[in-house]
């Protein structure tokens, strides 16, 4: 007997996952974790989830350059997957867009908890995340100043 070269394939022929699918499986990951902000690590959930984000700012460009702003031409932004039904879909869910944004809120309100129940804003390294996150904040705000010192400088010897 003489196999065709479909029936020669040793791989079972997978259907590559869709938007749709995708979806379902973040619905699932909220259900058992209370949130959507999957790590990329978490693959291919992960991937997926940081895919999202990145579509959806190429969105907002592409609505940026409708709206004809003069800084953004539409040709110049790459096309998005992104769609307004797909972006409400995930808002309904609870997805965060700007999870940067999101995490140092979250870290902000815990830096308000410490200092109501501690009346300071000296939290210790060895206090976990919010310790971590603290000591991150004095290093950037170090940065910034001498960027700033850096710039009057400039502007001083002109």
């Amino acid at each position: 007997s003489t196999l065709t070269n479909d029936e020669k394939s040793s791989k079972p022929k997978t259907r590559r996952a869709t938007w749709n699918d995708r979806y379902q499986d973040l619905c699932k990951y909220k259900q058992m974790h209370g949130h959507c902000n999957v790590p990329q690590s978490q693959k291919p959930l992960g991937t997926w989830v940081n895919t999202q984000r990145i579509e959806h700012a190429r969105y907002l460009l592409h609505q940026k350059a409708r709206g004809n702003d003069p800084v953004t031409s539409e040709n110049s932004i790459p096309q998005t997957s992104m769609t307004p039904e797909r972006k409400a879909a995930l808002e309904e869910i609870g997805f965060v867009w700007d999870y940067n944004g999101y995490m140092w809120e979250l870290r902000y309100k815990e830096l308000l908890d410490f200092k109501a129940a501690n009346n300071h804003c000296c939290v210790p390294r060895s206090a976990g995340s919010l310790g971590a996150w603290v000591e991150k904040q004095r290093s950037e705000y170090k940065k910034f100043e001498a960027a700033c010192s850096e710039k009057e400088d400039q502007d001083v010897d002109g």
